[in-house]
């Protein structure tokens, strides 16, 4: 069967890696996933390769509903390398040349050039939000929580004068050698930024569930102008039913945050609820994981205790607690305990005199 060759090499590496992680915890205190995660990278595109050609060549066969399965992932996956590509703000013509190329190698099935530009459009209108459009009066920005600079990129060409600020040290590694130093960088928590200027603008993308509430909106009252604008995007909990489940520790509650802002003298002006555009992504890689990863690990630990009972035993009193709360974190990537308990939203405040 096609990329059977390429599934069983992933296979080997994520065993590979199993068993390495497994030398590591008895090698050194504490142990270390470093080498599973390498391994898995290697294993990862060997069964991504594997697998876009077995889906290729099932799509050959008679059952409708696996066709159908199949054709939604591969659509999801040009969906993200289309998303990929709009990084830099706009999709070019070689890029679109590019993602029918990887997915004919991918999948040994043709997608027209019109289709990509199709699935572009339809991944532009899930952007509702356009700063100029919105917001005429914006010129200078603070992106806080700036990651590697893809936003400030996009906003630096289209003219804007923006800044940057993070407490990573690599990400200030990476903004100074992106901008060659010529982007003006502020290495700190937001909550501790002593602003020198006002900004027309603040720009949480995806950092407002690691800012304190309050502090944050103080913050930014004293950074923003009279006016001026914060637009955050990020996950929100919308509910509580007792439960310790993951979604429920990484993100802001959702109506404290927006009463958080009305006692700062923030006005919501805009809201969008992305929650829906988010999910393909989620579900993609949960199908992923435990249609291969899963398996792969269960077959590692499988082997290793018929082959090296007693040292599967030992690996496993190490390392068994640790690689539970792991498995755990896989409700995480369920989009169905997503929607029960978060949503991705963004918020457009505007500063108010109080």
């Amino acid at each position: 069967m096609p990329g059977s060759k390429n599934i069983r090499q992933g296979l080997m590496w994520l065993v590979i890696g199993a068993v390495l992680t497994g030398l590591s915890y008895i090698i050194i205190p504490g142990g270390s996933f470093i080498f599973f995660y390498g391994a898995l990278l290697v294993g990862g595109l060997q069964l991504i390769v594997g697998f876009g050609q077995s889906v290729a060549y099932s799509l050959k066969g008679e059952e409708g509903q696996k066709k159908a399965k199949a054709k939604g992932l591969m659509k999801a996956i040009v969906e993200s390398m289309v998303s990929v590509a709009l990084a830099d703000g706009e999709v070019k013509e070689e890029e679109v040349k590019s993602i029918v190329s990887i997915y004919k190698r991918l999948f040994h099935h043709e997608i027209s050039e019109d289709a990509v530009w199709s699935i572009v459009d339809s991944v532009l209108k899930n952007v509702d939000f356009d700063i100029k459009e919105n917001l005429a009066d914006v010129k200078s920005i603070l992106d806080v929580g700036c990651g590697i600079g893809g936003n400030a990129d996009y906003l630096h060409n289209k003219g804007y004068h923006i800044e940057t600020l993070s407490p990573d040290d690599f990400q200030r590694t990476v903004i100074d050698e992106k901008f060659k130093g010529e982007m003006k960088f502020h290495h700190c928590k937001f909550e501790k930024f002593d602003p020198q200027q006002k900004y027309d603008l603040i720009l949480e993308s995806e950092s407002a569930c690691y800012i304190k509430i309050d502090q944050g909106f103080e913050k930014a009252r004293e950074t923003l102008r009279d006016g001026g604008y914060l637009l955050a995007s990020d996950y929100f909990v919308h509910h509580r039913d007792g439960t310790k489940n993951p979604h429920l520790k990484s993100s802001h509650d959702m109506d404290k945050y927006l009463s958080s802002a009305a006692a700062y003298g923030f006005e919501l002006i805009k809201e969008y609820d992305q929650t829906e555009n988010t999910m393909p992504t989620l579900d993609y890689g949960k199908y992923f994981i435990e249609r291969f990863i899963n398996p792969s690990i269960e077959y590692g630990i499988y082997s290793a205790k018929k082959n090296y009972p007693k040292t599967a035993r030992i690996v496993g009193k190490l390392m068994g607690p640790k690689f539970e709360a792991k498995m755990d974190q896989m409700d995480l990537l369920d989009s169905g305990l997503f929607r029960k308990y978060r949503k991705y939203m963004i918020y457009l405040f505007q500063k108010k005199n109080v």
